[in-house]
């Protein structure tokens, strides 16, 4: 009788050990996820115009990743309204172009973790 209490008293400890050993694992699983998740996605949105106020539809606003050759592209609606959507976190250059109108560029967009821009973008008329 006497060896079942100590065959007992040392399966205790091996559940215990155990039990603590797969929390452990848990808490570093969870850790490593949740500092390994990417970043939360940027967008860039706005509207083109012209000086008067029109809008200015079938616009290209093209996006250019500052270090990696990734360019994001897009067409104004109707509206002249614009989104790219789902960027990684960092600095852009922004450029517009329509036929008739003088090209538009803006270096250093920063984009953060999570946020949306709005850069709205007046187009002069090109020539004269």
């Amino acid at each position: 009788m006497d060896s079942r209490v100590h065959v007992g008293k040392q399966l205790h400890i091996i559940v215990k050990n155990a039990s603590i050993l797969f929390l452990g694992l848990i808490v570093v699983v969870l850790l490593w996820l949740g500092l390994n998740r990417p970043a939360k996605p940027s967008a860039l949105i706005g509207r083109v115009t012209t000086s008067g106020g029109q809008a200015v539809p079938m616009a290209e606003v093209i996006l250019l990743h500052s270090r990696a050759s990734l360019s994001v592209s897009t067409l104004t609606n109707d509206d002249g309204v614009y989104g790219i959507l789902y960027l990684p976190v960092d600095s852009y250059s922004l450029q517009v172009r329509k036929t008739g109108f003088a090209p538009f560029v803006r270096s250093e967009v920063k984009l953060q973790a999570g946020q949306t821009v709005s850069i709205n973008v007046v187009l002069a008329v090109d020539g004269p």
